[in-house]
């Protein structure tokens, strides 16, 4: 399958200044379509609970708070043998990537960074199996295999957030075709989703809120908590400073050109409505000039 490249153009809107994200990622196409491949019918019932759910009709969302619990208390004694080798591979990651001193943000980066670097997936169908059976939906077989699906990743990922005590929840979208996670920073909420930014990793899905997210996914907003936060958004913490609003296309094209995963434009000050327009003419146009090309 030819893979397409997919420019996506978030607008992050602060109180006190609007922050422009471009955000590109050429697997995304192949993921959507191996994630609505594998969703649930019309007639799929989406269920108001984080583990134990089925998603994609093969992979299952299951806790893991017996290993973390293991790993903060030192008490392996009631953990299987499957669960033992989980906590020790899981160990050798966190004490290669996790130093002292590290704040909350730090260390969630230092293990989205390392997942998008070291767990692949198959980028032509939801099912990313090797000949080890299914475990590519559990931390086991993430972490031992190097393989995942989106439940595999969002499942790690939370394994290791409850590991150093970052609250940490799986979350599926209505249809039971994806999942990911929400993280909670200094008191709120955001969404991180590892599968779609890997490999390699590009920021584009790494603490965003329920506004960004929602542009892309359906999820129970009832049951879920609500994703608010900016603050440690990797685009908002990474931004620019422009004094100059016509110099943003060329900055774009030189990201574009460096095969750069995010750039970020922050203009200091409020923004009028006749900017806010101008500026989303030529995010537009940037746009369609590279989706085009």
């Amino acid at each position: 399958m030819k893979k397409k490249k997919l420019i996506r153009i978030m607008y992050v809107v602060t109180p006190v200044m609007l922050v422009l994200l471009l955000a590109l990622n050429i697997f995304t196409i192949l993921k959507v379509k191996a994630i609505e491949d594998g969703a649930g019918t019309d007639d799929t019932e989406d269920v108001a609970q984080e583990n134990d759910v089925h998603i994609g009709g093969d992979y299952i969302i299951k806790a893991t708070t017996q290993i973390s619990d293991a790993y903060k208390s030192g008490d392996t004694s009631k953990l299987s043998d499957a669960d033992k080798e989980t906590l020790d591979m899981a160990k050798r990651v966190l004490d290669e990537i996790i130093t002292d001193g590290m704040s909350d943000y730090e260390k969630e980066l230092a293990v989205y960074e390392w997942m998008c670097a070291n767990i692949g997936f198959d980028d032509g169908s939801l099912e990313v199996i090797p000949n080890v059976g299914s475990e590519v939906d559990n931390p086991h077989g993430v972490l031992k295999y190097h393989q995942a699906v989106c439940v595999g990743y969002a499942t790690t990922f939370r394994m290791f957030m409850q590991m150093m005590d970052i609250e940490c929840m799986v979350v599926h979208d209505s249809y039971l075709g994806h999942s990911w996670d929400l993280v909670k920073l200094d008191g709120q909420w955001y969404h991180t989703d590892v599968y779609s930014d890997a490999p390699g990793g590009n920021f584009s899905h790494f603490n965003i809120n329920d506004t960004e997210m929602m542009n892309m996914q359906e999820w129970n907003t009832d049951f879920f908590p609500a994703a608010e936060g900016y603050k440690y958004n990797y685009a908002y913490m990474n931004r620019v400073g422009c004094d100059d609003i016509y110099t943003v296309p060329g900055q774009l094209r030189a990201a574009i050109d460096a095969q750069k995963g995010v750039v970020s434009f922050d203009f200091g000050k409020e923004v009028s409505d006749d900017t806010y327009s101008i500026l989303e003419t030529i995010m537009k146009q940037v746009e369609n000039a590279v989706t085009s090309g």
